[in-house]
């Protein structure tokens, strides 16, 4: 039986990019580089990184955004020049076109990529003014490593990317994988369910919440009233338990709290408004490990 609370949750802020330049260098080491995370009151992976050569910044590592993100403030204390081109943004907060700007060097712990064309914008919708941070390290730069997700120890470590079992680091022993599927934009969709409820996941460690649509909500028999639904144009959602999530035969959660949210823009922003989805944030990752196989588009969960 389904615990079903009237709850507001705010919703993931969602970033999709789309931007056509030359793939970057990448300048990678040969040894894994394992990066220590804070986790922001709202439950957002913050990494320090430099750009250039720069002081230290905080970024949050966000799964589900398309490109890389600076804050405005930071292009101009660092003395940074905007490129003259623009980048199509589409996200919760609708369509808009946004200033770029060309990094010489991007780095996390030892891993660098070079000539990196970055977006330019205010990410106070992202940070909804609970916590600071410089922006965003994106999908663009993650998926050119393999990646682990430790939420045990807080930590975040960079491997050379695989191509097969041979030379998969990333991968753990003994662990179930979970093939994915890569979206053109870098996000990753997973087979996931709700109990016996199939759907597709899109993993957003740049939310610490997670949601579904109305119609993975009809899917699961839910009854939710439509008033409360349509207080998802103002970033809430209707908040129910339930479980297990489940990503493949793996159960993530055996419970979670998920927004049920009618906003398809949500969703349309990765092509996704038409059949049962899922936005899975960090909630539902609390004390596992995740790993991520961008090379061999699989997963591992332990």
């Amino acid at each position: 039986m389904r615990n079903i609370t009237r709850t507001k949750i705010w919703s993931a802020a969602v970033l999709s990019v789309f931007t056509y330049a030359a793939t970057p260098a990448i300048t990678q080491a040969a040894e894994p580089v394992t990066i220590p995370f804070e986790m922001s009151p709202g439950g957002h992976i913050l990494v320090p990184v430099t750009v250039g050569g720069s002081e230290q910044l905080l970024f949050a590592v966000d799964t589900a955004a398309g490109s890389e993100v600076i804050e405005p403030d930071v292009v101009e204390r660092l003395g940074l020049e905007v490129s003259g081109e623009k980048a199509h943004v589409r996200g919760e907060q609708g369509d808009s076109q946004q200033d770029m700007l060309t990094l010489d060097e991007l780095t996390v712990g030892n891993r660098s990529r070079d000539g990196i064309m970055i977006v330019v914008q205010d990410l106070e919708h992202f940070t909804q003014g609970r916590f600071e941070i410089d922006g965003i390290l994106g999908a663009k730069f993650l998926r050119q490593f393999d990646v682990r997700f430790d939420f045990k120890k807080n930590e975040m470590t960079l491997f050379d990317i695989a191509t097969s079992d041979e030379n998969c680091g990333v991968c753990p022993d003994g662990a179930t994988p979970v093939s994915f599927e890569l979206h053109e934009q870098g996000h990753m969709l997973i087979p996931a369910a709700i109990g016996d409820t199939k759907m597709t996941g899109l993993l957003d460690t740049g939310s610490g919440h997670s949601g579904i649509n109305s119609l993975a909500a009809d899917a699961l028999g839910l009854d939710i009233p439509k008033p409360v639904l349509s207080q998802g144009s103002h970033g809430h959602g209707f908040g129910i338990q339930a479980g297990p999530i489940k990503v493949g035969e793996v159960v993530l959660q055996e419970r979670a709290q998920l927004a049920v949210v009618d906003r398809d823009d949500m969703f349309e922003a990765f092509g996704l408004a038409n059949k049962p989805r899922m936005l899975m944030g960090t909630n539902l990752l609390k004390d596992r490990v995740l790993s991520i196989s961008y090379g061999r588009r699989t997963l591992f969960v332990e």
